[in-house]
């Protein structure tokens, strides 16, 4: 497995490219907005395939380049729908932040606890881990011992409870 790390943006949010190095299937984990081009160009140079964009959940700054890659790449946009109204409010969430309006991904592949996704021979398990936001999941590759958490996790911590859909007791 290749796990590529591209960390920019306003709000320095991790999103990732992992790929299985046989099959060169390739998915993008969450979209910040802020690196797509160097992102296609490291995918064409591997000649990867971008198969999926796993969203691990909807505030603004894991979400706000899901339309461009959507739209540049066509490919599914996987979400947890407790998140979907996140997402429909991408410019709301934009705005509060003072940063430019950006349109939403009309349309998403609905992701659940327990669903399991194949990308080339990587087997990734959905797991649901509301508390972040109500629709936050994990996505875990068990023959790996990978997981890509969003902000679930922080470093020595676990993440905001504080933001739209949060919930400390989740």
């Amino acid at each position: 497995m290749i796990i590529k790390k591209y960390c920019g943006g306003s709000f320095q949010v991790n999103n990732f490219i992992i790929a299985c190095e046989e099959t060169k299937s390739a998915a993008m984990i969450d979209a910040g907005g802020y690196d797509e081009n160097n992102i296609y160009q490291y995918l064409d140079k591997n000649d990867f395939k971008l198969e999926y964009l796993f969203l691990t959940h909807g505030h603004v700054d894991h979400i706000c380049g899901a339309k461009k890659v959507h739209d540049d790449r066509k490919v599914p946009v996987c979400l947890n729908n407790g998140d979907k109204f996140l997402l429909d409010m991408l410019e709301t969430q934009l705005s509060i932040y003072g940063m430019p309006a950006a349109k939403p991904v009309e349309t998403i592949a609905p992701v659940i606890d327990g669903q399991i996704i194949n990308l080339g021979n990587l087997v990734i398990k959905i797991i649901a881990t509301p508390g972040h936001s109500l629709g936050s999941v994990c996505y875990y590759i068990e023959s790996e011992k990978v997981l890509f958490a969003g902000d679930t996790l922080f470093s020595a911590s676990i993440g905001r409870t504080d933001l739209p859909g949060g919930s400390f007791e989740q």
